[in-house]
C-alpha cells in the first residue's frame, strides 16, 4: 500500500468559512429574537448548518489526495485522474488544468497551502508532467 499525500487548503480558507458560519448563526439568533414567527429564520439556520458541514468536511478531507498514482479532488462528487495518464498541465490565472484523454481536472492553486503547493509541484515533476 502506498503513501497517502494530502494537499491542504489554506488555513485562511477554513477560518473564513467558520467566521461566515458564525455570522450566519448570529444573524439567525437575532432574527429569531426580533421576528420569532418568521419561517425564514429556519432557512437561514439550515443554510448556516449546511455551510458549516461543508467547511468541516473540507477541513477533514482537505483539497486534494494523492494515492496509488491517482490525484483525487475531494469535491462532491469527487473527481479523480491517474497521474501517469496526464498529457499536459496548463497554468492559467493561478490554476492548473490537468488534461488526460477526455478528462480535465482544474486545481485552484490559490486555495492551497504554500507547503502543500510545493509538494504538489514536486509530485508533478516526479511524473514528468510539464507545466505549460
Amino acid at each position: 500500500m502506498s503513501e497517502t499525500i494530502k494537499i491542504r487548503y489554506r488555513k485562511s480558507r477554513i477560518r473564513n468559512g467558520l467566521i461566515f458560519c458564525g455570522i450566519m448563526i448570529a444573524a439567525w439568533l437575532l432574527m429569531s429574537i426580533l421576528y420569532p414567527e418568521n419561517r425564514i429564520n429556519f432557512i437561514v439556520l439550515a443554510f448556516a448548518l449546511l455551510y458549516l458541514a461543508m467547511i468541516l468536511r473540507d477541513h477533514k478531507k482537505q483539497y486534494l489526495t494523492i494515492r496509488d498514482g491517482f490525484l483525487k479532488k475531494n469535491t462532491i462528487p469527487p473527481r479523480k485522474i491517474r497521474l501517469q495518464d496526464v498529457e499536459s498541465v496548463r497554468k492559467f490565472a493561478g490554476d492548473y488544468t490537468l488534461k488526460s484523454g477526455d478528462k480535465k481536472l482544474v486545481i485552484h492553486t490559490d486555495w492551497i497551502d504554500s507547503k502543500s503547493l510545493k509538494k504538489l509541484n514536486e509530485i508533478l515533476d516526479k511524473y514528468d508532467i510539464l507545466v505549460e
